[in-house]
């Protein structure tokens, strides 16, 4: 991670030992079931793994999506209504290992970025 004069400079990653700013901006993404292909499965997406302010002056702004490169969605918060966090639901149409990445915005500490790799199983003989 760089220094803070740095944080809007780039995509902030947490590395392999994160330290408390990256816990709190980091999005965990969750995904509970096997995906199949062509069907949906539902991504809970939470920022950070320690609780992150959610007040005026200091707040994650929204979080995208992707599935590798591809963006597919944004998730947008209001500072003392929301929590960032949310559930979507996706449709992958190719089987094989992929990349859920999420890009999450903190008003004051810029883009962090969280991501896990699932494996999408082939749709064929499947209900």
């Amino acid at each position: 991670m760089s220094d803070a004069a740095n944080l809007f400079d780039q995509i902030n990653q947490a590395g392999p030992e994160p330290s408390e700013m990256a816990k709190k901006h980091c999005a965990a993404v969750c995904v509970q079931d096997q995906p199949v292909a062509g069907k949906p499965f539902a991504v809970f997406v939470r920022v950070g793994g320690v609780p992150h302010p959610m007040e005026n002056g200091h707040h994650i702004q929204f979080f995208d999506l992707f599935v590798e490169d591809l963006y597919v969605s944004r998730v947008s918060f209001i500072p003392l209504v929301n929590s960032p966090e949310a559930t979507l639901y996706l449709t992958l149409a190719r089987e094989g290992k992929t990349t859920l990445r999420v890009v999450s915005r903190c008003n004051l500490h810029g883009l962090w970025e969280g991501k896990r790799d699932v494996v999408v199983a082939a749709g064929v003989g499947r209900g």
